[in-house]
């Protein structure tokens, strides 16, 4: 295969960065056209702004002003509530003069209320008395010249103390320490208007009738007046205008196809509970997509101009508070799609990013060539060290690579790979996973922690190996080796080390497992069931079969590495390991194939069918240790096992009490097929010598063992 330098690969490289210069040349572009499109954006945005804002002065200011007015009118004694006559004289003219205000009312303490409002093409009075019990107000219909059409009497709940204009214009006249004259303006929140179903905002003042009286005055707004405005208001061909409230109710309608007459606006207004729409429910996606960003702003209270995308569309929007004198902010908003004044700036922009686009094709295509030269077995290479740190020493897959240096790194790093796969065989890989995760160089010492250890040995090994030629015999143990130490890590566990046929393996260490019981009674049981099925197998091709005995101990242990600075062990000492040892050895002794202390049954948990074997104690501990062993799970134990359970621990709890005749009477009832039959043997043995050599009068059932 032929071989490339990384010299060569550079020009390559070189041809590259001349491509990559001219991306960057295309990419200045593309930014000045943008610069051109922030400023454009912004003067159309701004400048309908400024315009929207005018509107709102026009619309506002003179309602304030007829307030003042009016208030100069009461002092001057030239208006007089409770003087119908002279009211309408003054009121009339400034009803006609403003088409936004839609009503003029008064209102005092003691519930005395004067109203003149529109009425279709005439004006409503309406005089109401809600401090008098009883007494109904009076209406009369009158043209714009003030002359009567009629009039009439009837009952009304309507109280002006009890409206929000009243309240507002109370609370100022409070704060002006009860001086009308020095009070200001307060407005409303805006509402829909009780008569009209329209968007409305009332303006309101206190001011001192002729008697020295002090009324309050509201003018309410119409606010359809300005949805008119707004809506015919077109920044751009599809740009919108619009005024919200403080909570982002719209009161100033945007120019949109779905609500282009005062009629369908009206009608959505009714729609939706006779409520103002909020930007999501006018069915236009721009402002379904700026609702959450109104918030935000919103909350600042400051003026704020943002390019937004919308399902693909860029739009310009500007938003900024409004305010109104003693009353909540209005918010004028201005949204115009860049397509709008971007057209012939894009159209040179898609010229830039064709040509970009055909220098950016030539650039992947080297790019792909550069990442089969260089990236693609680099990135193996890497992927390969990294496994390789780890520990995991499987052959990947082969590395090739034209570049002449890739290809000798990949051709050291698999001799590296095959050198540190045949050293794993010698050591326990998992300690030294556990040393690079912790990021430690190993040396002597260790800690005292809890851990599972269990002893695996094969059964009548001696006689087994002086019947087999060596190479026959290694053959055999690999296929029964292999298997077992596969279960083993399969469930969480390090073999420790291997002492001819026999196995010492953990769990809890090195690695952390705080289930470590648990995973190693499920080993011991899966590795029974292997040694059953593979010594079956091996009886039927005439090769030796290899029974083999468990033994499980829980407990703390000195875990660490032991040894010489040049040469270390990573291994665990103490009373747990001998423990289980011995309880390996024992296995003869009580016809079964695993035993476990109590501490690993208890941690183990209920996952399997536990039986009580008897209470042994062994050569190197004083105290005697209960034994157990797992006939099977808990979920594969039938009623035929429990009951034989049953029947074994009844016995021996017989044999504890010296019961021993009525404890083989029951053992023998146990079938020949049952898996508690071999131990039932050997307890039946038990009971005979104790029966034919009574313990002591202090004996506590304890079985001593007197070997290894």
């Amino acid at each position: 295969m032929a071989r490339i330098r990384i010299r060569t690969s550079l020009v390559s490289m070189l041809m590259a960065l001349i491509l990559l210069l001219a991306a960057a040349i295309l990419y200045f572009n593309y930014r000045a056209g943008n610069a051109i499109a922030e400023d454009l954006g912004s003067r159309y945005l701004e400048r309908t702004r400024d315009f929207v804002e005018k509107e709102l002065d026009g619309f506002f200011l003179p309602v304030m002003t007829g307030l003042r007015s009016g208030r100069t009118w009461a002092r001057g004694h030239v208006v007089d509530p409770s003087d119908l006559e002279r009211s309408n004289a003054v009121y009339l003219p400034v009803l006609a003069a403003m088409p936004q205000v839609t009503s003029i009312a008064t209102g005092n303490s003691d519930g005395f209320s004067y109203r003149l409002g529109a009425d279709g093409e005439n004006y409503l009075n309406r005089i109401t008395y809600a401090g008098v019990a009883g007494k109904p107000a009076d209406y009369s219909v009158r043209r714009p010249d003030g002359s009567l059409v009629r009039a009439y009497s009837k009952p009304t709940k309507f109280d002006p103390r009890e409206r929000p204009w009243y309240a507002g214009a109370r609370e100022q006249l409070d704060a002006a320490g009860g001086k009308a004259a020095a009070a200001e303006i307060f407005w409303t929140d805006p509402f829909i208007l009780n008569t009209s179903k329209a968007p409305g905002i009332a303006a309101s003042l206190p001011y001192e009738g002729p008697g020295g009286d002090v009324y309050m005055m509201t003018f309410n707004v119409m606010l359809t007046k300005l949805s008119d405005f707004t809506a015919s208001l077109r920044p751009s061909p599809h740009g919108m205008a619009m005024v919200l409230t403080e909570d982002g109710r719209i009161v100033g309608f945007p120019a949109t196809d779905a609500y282009d007459t005062p009629e369908k606006r009206l009608a959505h207004i009714k729609e939706l509970g006779n409520k103002m729409p909020r930007l999501d429910e006018l069915g236009h996606p721009a402002l379904a997509g700026v609702k959450e960003l109104f918030t935000q702003i919103q909350a600042s209270g400051s003026t704020c101009l943002r390019r937004v995308e919308i399902d693909g569309e860029s739009w310009r929007m500007i938003f900024e508070p409004h305010p109104l004198p003693g009353g909540p902010p209005l918010w004028i908003g201005v949204a115009v799609p860049e397509a709008d004044f971007l057209g012939q700036v894009r159209a040179q922009q898609r010229n830039i990013m064709w040509i970009s686009a055909l220098a950016l094709l030539i650039a992947l295509g080297l790019a792909m060539l550069l990442a089969r030269l260089y990236a693609i077995p680099m990135r193996q290479l890497v992927a390969q060290s990294e496994r390789i740190t780890s520990l995991e020493l499987a052959k990947g897959p082969e590395i090739e690579s034209h570049v002449l240096e890739t290809h000798r790194l990949a051709k050291a790093q698999e001799n590296m790979r095959a050198a540190l796969e045949s050293f794993s065989k010698y050591i326990p890989t998992a300690v030294v996973q556990e040393l690079l995760r912790r990021g430690e160089a190993a040396q002597i010492g260790g800690a005292s922690i809890p851990i599972t250890i269990l002893f695996t040995d094969i059964r009548g090994f001696t006689s087994i190996s002086e019947k087999m030629s060596p190479a026959d015999l290694s053959s055999h143990l690999s296929g029964y080796f292999e298997p077992i130490m596969t279960i083993i890590s399969e469930e969480g566990g390090s073999v420790d080390k291997m002492i001819g046929d026999a196995i010492m393996a953990m769990w809890g260490a090195p690695v952390d497992d705080p289930h470590h019981a648990r995973g190693a009674m499920r080993a011991a049981v899966r590795a029974e069931a292997f040694v059953r099925e593979f010594s079956e197998r091996c009886e039927a091709e005439g090769l030796p079969p290899l029974w083999t005995g468990f033994g499980l101990a829980t407990g703390p242990a000195y875990v660490g590495n032991f040894g010489a600075p040049s040469r270390l062990n990573f291994t665990a000492l103490g009373d747990v390991v001998n423990l289980s040892a011995r309880l390996e050895g024992a296995t003869k002794v009580f016809g079964c194939t695993i035993l476990c202390a109590n501490d690993a049954r208890v941690q183990a948990g209920e996952e399997f069918a536990w039986m009580r074997v008897d209470r042994v104690g062994v050569i190197g501990k004083s105290k005697p240790e209960p034994i157990f062993t797992p006939l099977s799970t808990a979920e594969d134990a039938d009623d035929a096992l429990r009951a034989d359970i049953a029947t074994y621990e009844r016995a021996l709890a017989d044999r504890n009490e010296r019961k021993f005749d009525e404890a083989i009477a029951s053992l023998q009832t146990l079938d020949a097929s049952s898996r508690v039959h071999g131990l039932a043997l050997k307890l039946i043995t038990r009971c005979e010598h104790l029966r034919d050599n009574p313990p002591a009068a202090d004996w506590d059932g304890t079985w001593w063992l007197d070997s290894k």
